[in-house]
């Protein structure tokens, strides 16, 4: 299955991290059913992410950074 690992910055508070899936690179979803947090608890670098398309389908996949407002 599609699989997409990354880096978290921490020091960066007001930011989302949003795993999605595409079959076709025009629609995408985050959905938590298409997309798995498949992260092991003991990572060397508790900065880096790893998650995996829950469906054979799924054959693109991007992370989308959102800024939220810290308060």
């Amino acid at each position: 299955r599609l699989t997409i690992s990354f880096l978290r910055m921490p020091a960066i508070t007001d930011l989302e991290y949003r795993v999605e899936v595409s079959d076709d690179l025009r629609d995408w979803s985050g959905d938590p059913a298409l997309v798995t947090d498949i992260t092991p608890a003991n990572m060397l670098d508790p900065r880096t992410a790893i998650y995996r398309a829950a469906r054979r389908e799924s054959r693109f996949m991007r992370v989308r950074l959102i800024q939220t407002t810290n308060q």
